[in-house]
Formats: structure tokens, sequence, C-alpha cells
């Protein structure tokens, strides 16, 4: 059976058709488009006009890929941008009625299980605990999983940074070292008190947990690290990076100037000036849980939610 699923994200527009079975699914098609949606947004506050325009203008992308490979099921889901803005509900009603695609506005906490859906089979076999980052544009979802029951969640929270909010807060060109240290701490204030208790409460210590990061920010550390000419989903997913490693890849991104970042093919100029924050959230997680590596995958909520959708059919 012939499915689609679309991930509306506060960064990004990601939309997969597929057919097969869950561990093993054929990709017909994808589309993945940076919108920007929650582009200076504050709580509560309207998103911007330019904004909804980009938005739109993939939908309707999205819509006509969806028709054209006669979908028999999809499912289309909104994430922190559309869950805090004040319009938000009201531009998902009209897309949903523009464009035909069955689009909703998710909870953090539906929205972490997607990204666990979409990860565990990035577990590693001798795994006593799995922890799941996915970096979004708005919010950054931390999910603990049992590598013997992965589709369970032990333990998870969604905090509200991302690389779209802190772009807007931090709009630094190069960082310094109290700039970016700046920014650390205020992930770090939201981050640390969650994984304070994750030994007690995931049953999970550092040394023995796989960390999984997911996003545009991990897989573009690994591209950047690899040295690619060109962006390869193959060569980036799975691959392992130590502390270490992205801990220098940061030091030398923050270093370098919006073009210089540009530059680098696994970045581009849409992310030049978010890779810096994603990093920030990565060192800070790294910092609070000690995890000796950090595992990539090209994946997310709309792999997640493809899992899921062919192993119901």
């Amino acid at each position: 059976m012939r499915v689609a699923t679309l991930d509306l994200g506060t960064n990004n527009c990601r939309l997969a058709i597929a057919e097969g079975s869950p561990h093993a699914p054929v990709i017909l098609e994808q589309f993945s488009q940076i919108t920007r949606l929650g582009e200076s947004l504050v709580p509560d506050g309207p998103l911007s006009p330019h904004a909804k325009a980009r938005t739109r203008a993939a939908l309707l992308e999205c819509a006509a890929i969806v028709e054209k490979w006669k979908v028999v099921q999809a499912r289309c889901v909104a994430t922190a941008a559309c869950r805090i803005s004040a319009d938000g509900l009201e531009f998902i009603r009209d897309m949903r009625a523009e464009t035909g695609l069955p689009l909703e506005i998710i909870t953090a906490e539906e929205e972490a299980r997607l990204a666990a859906a979409g990860a565990v089979d990035l577990l590693g076999e001798d795994a006593e605990g799995g922890m799941i980052v996915d970096i979004g544009g708005g919010s950054t979802e931390l999910v603990f999983v049992d590598p013997h029951a992965p589709l369970a969640m032990t333990y998870w929270t969604s905090v509200p940074v991302g690389v779209v909010s802190l772009a807007d807060q931090f709009p630094h060109d190069v960082f310094d070292g109290e700039q970016y240290e700046t920014m650390v701490a205020a992930i770090t204030e939201k981050v640390a008190p969650f994984l304070q208790h994750a030994d007690l409460v995931a049953h999970a210590q550092p040394a023995q947990c796989h960390l999984i990061g997911m996003s545009g920010t991990s897989t573009a550390l690994a591209s950047v690290h690899l040295g690619l000419a060109h962006y390869t989903r193959d060569a980036v997913d799975g691959r392992w990076l130590s502390r270490n490693e992205v801990t220098r890849l940061i030091t030398r991104l923050r270093s370098q100037d919006l073009a210089q970042r540009a530059r680098h093919p696994g970045i581009g100029k849409d992310r030049a000036d978010l890779i810096v924050p994603g990093g920030a959230i990565l060192d800070s997680i790294f910092r609070s849980w000690p995890v000796p590596r950090m595992r990539v995958g090209d994946r997310g909520l709309r792999e997640g939610m493809l899992r899921l959708l062919l192993h119901d059919q």
C-alpha cells in the first residue's frame, strides 16, 4: 500500500512517498524545503506573513506530489511553530482546505514518539539504553527508549529551544568564546534538569547509552567531518562521531563567518546561521549527559510516521 508522510516543522517541510514493509520501505519520492515557518516567532505571537507564504508554496508542491502518486493513506503533521503561535491552528485549517492534505498539529509527546519510531533502527545490539535527540527549529525532543522495547518511551521531554529560535535570540556571525558560552548556558538551563535524573528514571548510564542525533544539525556536522563534496545520505546515516570530534567541529564552525560556513556542501546558505546554534544544543547535551559518542541519523518524524503507517497496513 502506498503511503505519504509530511513533517511541517519550524524550519523545514519534508514529505516522503513510500510502500513496502515498515523495516524496509521503498521510497518512491522525497521532498524537502526550508521554509522557516517559525522565523521571528515568539510564544502566542503570530506567524510571519512571509513565512506563511513560503510554507504555503511548499505545501502546494507536496499536495501535487501526493496526488501524482495516488496515495492511499497519508499522515501530515505540524509541530512547534504551529503549536505555540496564536494563529497556527487557523493557518493549518486554511492549508488543509486549500491543499487537501490531512494536516494536524501534534502534541510534543506525539512528536517525541514519532522521533523515536524513526530512529530505533540505529540502536546497536550492545546498547543498554538509548537516547534520541531530535533538534528542530523551535524545540528539541529528548527521548530515552529501552533497546529491547524501542517504541516504548521510558523518559522524554520537549525542550523549547531550537535552531531557528536560537538564531533569532543570538544573531551572531562569528561567535567568540563568551558569546558561544552564553548561548550554551541558556540551553543548559533547560536541558540539565531533565538529564540529571535520567539515570534513575530511565535506568540508563551515559557510558552504556547510545545517543542518536537526528536532524539537520547532526547530518551537517557529519558531512563536514567527512569532507563530502556533495551530501550523500548513505555516507552520513548511521555514522558515529565521538564527543571530541563533535566539539572540534563546533569550535571550527563557530569561528567562521556565515559565508565560510555556507561554502560547506553539507551546510549551504540556508543552514549557515543555524549550524552553530544546533551545535550548541548538542554541546550542552554532551556536557550534561557525557556519552562518549553520537550516532547520526538522517531521519526524523517523516520516517517514524512511515514506519508506523506501514506497520499498521
